[in-house]
């Protein structure tokens, strides 16, 4: 019996092989091309929402601490070292949240029927030994097998349901997606931040997932109807407002930290940095419609981004 997921992959070549005689070469290539990129297409939507929470940042911690290991060979290889297995994640997680997502996000892949379900499910499997290989290649199959296992415990394992846990699995995770994004960055090198060499590396690798676990409920303000949906226990529905206070308090108390860790920073720089703390936090204490959690969510992941 064929597979779903080759049903779906083969449909438009079966239907290019049978255009009439008439039909030029070309035709066929370009019927054939269509269909590819509108697969690529549903695959980009999958990492969608994740481009400016995770690619992005991770990316940008690649380029930093792998100087000055690095060339645009290597960056290439690094960003789709880290799109692919966010992209496991993604169809992970989305493949438990259909319904929720069809309120939240009714673009993506499944609520809009762009992938079937069964599809879907297929390529999530597949792509976990295609992430272990290309890790292989890379020398980064430990940070690949740290993302996979922590994939399976949030989703397939429902551990991400709960909000403690959730924040957690997300603060191992970028930890994970920093480590082999780097390490592909620098080519497989031993690698060190520029600014911040010798121990202060384990500093600012540990820091950033520290930040991410404490403040990553942030993003749940404007999911919160859906998380009702789904049963999810987030901070923002079990407090509402001491949720909001606690981004603001936590972002600031980072801003602090960090300022006072750059030693060698001139102390207008570290007051505007923890200026533009206190201007991030405060957007979520002082505007709580869902069209502004939006928003501030973006506020946020630009703050993460400068840490």
């Amino acid at each position: 019996m064929r597979s779903p997921y080759w049903s779906a992959i083969s449909v438009p070549v079966a239907a290019a092989a049978k255009l009439p005689t008439n039909i030029q070469i070309p035709d066929v290539l370009v019927s054939i091309s269509l269909a590819i990129v509108q697969y690529i297409h549903v695959l980009l939507l999958f990492t969608k929402s994740d481009v400016k929470t995770v690619l992005l940042p991770t990316t940008v911690f690649a380029l930093v601490s792998s100087y000055p290991h690095i060339s645009a060979p290597h960056i290439l290889h690094s960003i789709f070292w880290t799109w692919l297995h966010l992209l496991q994640f993604c169809i992970a997680n989305q493949l438990n949240s259909v319904s929720e997502d069809a309120i939240n996000k009714p673009w993506r892949p499944l609520p809009s029927d762009l992938i079937p379900l069964a599809t879907a499910r297929y390529l999530r499997w597949t792509l976990l030994p295609l992430c272990f290989l290309l890790s292989l290649t890379h020398g980064t199959l430990g940070a690949a097998c740290v993302l996979s296992v922590a994939t399976y415990v949030h989703n397939d394992m429902e551990f991400g349901e709960h909000w403690l846990n959730r924040n957690l699995l997300c603060a191992v995770g970028y930890w994970a997606f920093n480590r082999g994004a780097a390490s592909v960055a620098s080519s497989g090198t031993s690698f060190s931040l520029v600014l911040y060499d010798g121990p202060n590396m384990l500093i600012a690798e540990t820091v950033i997932p520290l930040i991410i676990g404490t403040t990553i409920h942030a993003q749940d303000f404007r999911d919160v109807e859906g998380d009702k949906l789904k049963g999810r226990t987030t901070l923002p529905i079990l407090l509402p407002r001491g949720s909001r206070w606690s981004v603001f308090l936590l972002v600031l108390g980072w801003s602090v930290v960090l300022a006072g860790w750059a030693s060698t920073v001139h102390l207008t720089l570290k007051i505007a940095y923890m200026a533009l703390g206190v201007w991030v936090g405060s957007i979520f204490v002082l505007r709580e419609r869902i069209e502004d959690d939006r928003w501030s969510y973006d506020a946020y992941n630009v703050r993460c981004l400068d840490s």
